[in-house]
């Protein structure tokens, strides 16, 4: 018996090709599935207009060895047990806004992700779109120096390494980040941690950003 394979189109805007409607399934001389990147790569999630980024708005020091207990921002998932409402991390990043002159200022960025913590006390933080939707209406909470890190989620040291550079004067900017694209998911009571450590601190260096889309998915126990 002779099947036929057919797809159903996922519009993205109502001039286009009709939302479900049907077509063939292309194959190539190999017989191979014939795919094409429809959108740039974060687009698709982005469109859904749940994407969104965060940072605290008072500048903290750094740490000066690795993070044990408290982290410089933390993304608390206060969804609903069973909503099945995970946070994707896409990204994080530490800007210093002070450059300590008297050491080559090298930066190193830890996270930490884990399950299963107590809901933490919401900080001093901004919350942007990558959409541009004004308010953020999701259950995040984002806690600044939290000691919510336990040892179920141990540190990870993370972002490219940077060069070793001669001291220089305060006043430039200095920014650490590391891309994930989906490495970590958050569920539900779950969160997610990023710090920063160097030699020597500066008090109100650092802004933290964390970025994260929040998507519906089933994540094993």
């Amino acid at each position: 018996m002779d099947a036929q394979i057919k797809g159903r189109v996922r519009s993205t805007w109502p001039g286009l090709v009709p939302d479900d409607s049907p077509g063939d399934v292309r194959l190539t001389p190999s017989r191979l599935v014939a795919t094409a990147q429809g959108q740039l790569p974060k687009s698709e999630i982005t469109r859904m207009g749940n994407s969104w980024w965060t940072k605290n708005t008072s500048a903290a020091a750094a740490l000066t060895a690795m993070p044990t207990t408290t982290s410089g921002l933390t993304l608390y998932n206060g969804s609903p047990s069973g909503s099945g409402v995970h946070y994707v991390i896409d990204s994080v990043y530490a800007t210093e806004i002070v450059v300590d002159s008297t050491q080559q200022n090298q930066t190193q960025l830890w996270v930490a992700c884990g399950r299963s913590f107590t809901a933490p006390t919401a900080g001093a933080v901004a919350t942007g779109s990558f959409t541009g939707i004004k308010t953020y209406g999701g259950s995040a909470i984002v806690a600044v120096a939290a000691t919510t890190v336990v040892a179920d989620s141990p540190w990870r040291p993370v972002g490219p390494a940077s060069p070793l550079a001669a001291a220089v004067a305060g006043g430039l900017f200095k920014g650490n980040e590391a891309k994930f694209d989906g490495e970590y998911i958050v569920p539900p009571g779950g969160a997610f941690h990023v710090a920063a450590s160097k030699l020597a601190a500066t008090a109100s260096q650092l802004y933290y950003v964390i970025a994260w889309h929040e998507v519906q998915m089933y994540l094993p126990v």
